[in-house]
């Protein structure tokens, strides 16, 4: 195997090692523990000279290592099979040489480094956003992967808690919540709301994209705010001062589609550029990016290393591709007869995703995000909806005022089989709409063509109404009990006047 002062990590007949000096390339190696057969082997930049720290919490087995040199890193691979995946690294503040290991407990992951000075530093590693707590809503959709679920608790009346002065919120996009504050997008300025009280705290100028019928949702990291227009744009949470920007190299807007972020990594498109931008959240500079045919529509979802997103042109259909974060090369992807307008949601193995037809009924796909393999194809109402996911459930909304049909519906996640849908004649449900689940209840809007003029709480289990209030609607969000929506250029924050913590 080459040199070698790792102590092996054995699990379920795999044996991993780390191999390489100091000065010198290494490789994180697994060996069939029967016959010593090398199973696969993903080189590093640098020796491993500790032994690699094994998680058995998910389905697939994953590694943590340290590379060992000055400034090295961390490391989480995810066993794939016949090759590993990275999911993650961390290149730690300080550029302190790493010798040790690291260790794995209850979710959180422990190193340390020389650090500055041989003045030596231990770290502990959390969840994507650990400044993020359980009352936040931080990215569209929630989080990376889009499944439009909280579990915080939701709203049991329309009891609203208060609405904002009009500021020009945009139809059709959402908000996200993080550190007690809202962040807002009106169409050519983000603004940033006080979570309980509604009062604008601040607002960042930009060049409006243009009269299109929904827009981006901002989203927060890290105490930072990230949003693209003609530019993108990665802002001071706290005051909207700018921390740096990003020129599409096409000169192009982004329609529609809202940054995502994970590991480090910040997603953006430019629509008919035909562009995906990955940037350095830290900087903001490109690490790479991926060209698609048609327009660069979707909010991209990230999970397990893979990144969701596609590309469509108007009645032409599109194609839905699978990227690996780490360097944007292509896994899979699959063409579609309809549109792929909207984006994915991802749990699990199993990518969810809507297309749109211009001519007739659209699809919910549940793909297989493997392979890109269809594990089941159900005709819904055209939607760019990104579906929920819960209870082993899928929620979407669908129908454009006018054109077609609005309703909302629930699947089996697993089969596909329908469960329930909203009645035509109720009109719950629209194109642009992407519900969100909490507390045993799904929130969706009703659509006055380009503007909204009600919200709904639906039993998640019967789709029968809880409470409605005529006003809002689009993309809810919830966070610590509240649920917040957008209407007529207004935020709508709902909450029980008793519900204070939000949390069972």
């Amino acid at each position: 195997m080459g040199f070698s002062t790792s102590t092996p990590s054995v699990c379920n007949g795999r044996v991993y090692l780390g191999t390489g000096e100091h000065g010198h390339p290494g490789a994180l190696i697994c060996l069939n523990d029967s016959c010593g057969d090398v199973i696969w082997s993903y080189p590093v930049e640098a020796g491993i000279k500790s032994s690699p720290a094994l998680s058995m919490a998910r389905k697939r087995p994953r590694i943590l290592f340290t590379t060992s040199q000055v400034n090295g890193s961390v490391y989480c691979l995810e066993d794939g099979g016949e090759r590993a995946e990275l999911l993650w690294r961390l290149n730690p503040p300080d550029d302190g040489y790493i010798l040790g290991g690291a260790a794995i407990s209850d979710g959180q992951v422990y190193f340390g480094t020389e650090g500055d000075q041989h003045s030596g530093k231990l770290y502990c590693l959390g969840d994507d956003g650990s400044d993020l707590s359980r009352q936040d809503w931080p990215q569209f959709h929630f989080g990376a992967e889009h499944t439009g679920r909280s579990d915080c608790r939701a709203p049991a009346s329309n009891t609203t808690r208060w609405t904002s002065q009009d500021i020009g919120a945009q139809p059709g996009s959402s908000i996200s919540v993080a550190q007690g504050k809202l962040f807002v997008n009106c169409i050519d300025e983000l603004t940033c709301l006080d979570r309980e009280t509604g009062e604008l705290l601040w607002s960042f100028p930009f060049n409006a994209s243009g009269d299109y019928a929904f827009g981006f949702t901002p989203v927060y990291s890290r105490g930072r705010v990230f949003f693209t227009s003609d530019r993108s744009y990665c802002l001071n949470a706290s005051d909207g001062s700018m921390v740096w920007s990003f020129s599409q190299p096409t000169g192009k807007f982004a329609i529609d589609g809202s940054p995502a972020i994970a590991d480090g990594r910040v997603i953006v498109s430019d629509w008919d550029g035909h562009h995906y931008y990955c940037l350095d959240e830290e900087t903001g500079r490109e690490r790479w990016n991926f060209t698609v045919e048609g327009n660069a529509q979707s909010t991209p979802a990230i999970s397990q290393g893979r990144v969701v997103l596609a590309g469509w042109d108007w009645g032409l259909g599109g194609r839905i591709h699978c990227l690996y974060l780490e360097n944007g090369s292509e896994i899979w992807n699959l063409a579609t007869e309809n549109s792929p307008c909207g984006s994915a949601a991802i749990e699990g193995e199993t990518a969810y995703m809507a297309t749109y037809n211009f001519e007739g009924e659209g699809d919910l796909l549940a793909l297989s995000l493997d392979s890109g393999s269809v594990l089941w194809q159900e005709s819904i109402s055209p939607t760019d909806s990104t579906p929920a996911v819960a209870e082993g459930r899928i929620y979407i909304c669908g129908g454009c005022e006018g054109f077609s049909e609005l309703a909302t519906y629930c699947f089996n996640a697993s089969s596909g089989d329908l469960i329930w849908k909203s009645p035509a004649e109720d009109r719950i449900g629209d194109w642009r709409c992407s519900p969100a689940y909490a507390d045993g209840m799904l929130f969706a809007g009703r659509a006055d063509f380009t503007e909204y003029e009600g919200v709904f709480a639906l039993n998640a289990r019967t789709g029968e109404p809880v409470w409605s209030y005529p006003a809002g609607g689009s993309s809810p969000a919830l966070s610590g009990g509240m649920m917040f929506t957008i209407g007529r250029g207004q935020v709508y924050a709902f909450g029980d006047s008793n519900n204070q913590g939000g949390y069972e």
